[in-house]
């Protein structure tokens, strides 16, 4: 049983959102879990809630969080904001890390070749790991590189080209305008603006 059957069999989605879960995950390669949230289907503490009990791993609260970064020369703050994981405590058993989605098998296996340690999972609230990584990692709203989170502001006949989990491609004409420090809902992660060759 995957996590969209898990789900509902819970009565969480019905079989329309079941398959727009599919084609999406399908389409674009992304995790169930972060289709079922971005679509507003189930909670953030929700999801979190239910891939704890899916996975039969714990679930972090907002105490669980260290205090002072772990790993700090390993692990870096803008890889971990990029996979949505915060480190908890280095354990005999491993390394406890928070995850928005603790199905992400790459980072993971990541994260333990960076630390040499064992990795355990623990699913987490998204909006909890943000609040983390800000405090910890002063990676937030006030600590945006004013590269990303590109937000282009087009008028008609205006166009783009790609738009990828990392950048999107300006094409001529250029947008009307140009903010930064925004967050693309429709993707993962904050832009980086990337020219192509027709860009002026």
């Amino acid at each position: 049983m995957d996590l969209v059957d898990f789900l509902a069999a819970r009565g969480r989605l019905d079989a329309v959102h079941c398959e727009r879960v599919r084609a999406l995950r399908r389409e674009r390669g992304e995790s169930e879990a972060l289709i079922i949230t971005r679509l507003g289907m189930i909670a953030e503490r929700d999801m979190a809630e239910e891939l704890a009990e899916f996975l039969g791993v714990p679930l972090a609260g907002s105490q669980d969080y260290p205090s002072t970064p772990l790993f700090e020369g390993a692990l870096q703050g803008d890889f971990l904001a990029r996979a949505r994981a915060v480190p908890l405590r280095d354990a005999p058993d491993g390394l406890a890390l928070a995850m928005a989605d603790p199905t992400d098998d790459y980072t993971i296996k990541a994260v333990r070749l960076a630390v040499a340690r064992p990795v355990i999972p623990w699913a987490a609230v998204p909006g909890e790991i943000a609040a983390a990584l800000e405090r910890l990692y002063g990676i937030g709203s006030g600590a945006f590189d004013p590269r990303r989170g590109l937000v282009c502001y087009l008028k008609a006949g205006d166009r783009i080209g790609e738009v990828t989990m990392h950048s999107i491609e300006i094409i001529h004409p250029l947008p009307a305008e140009v903010r930064h420090r925004f967050y693309n809902p429709d993707v993962e992660q904050p832009w980086e603006r990337r020219n192509s060759n027709t860009s002026v």
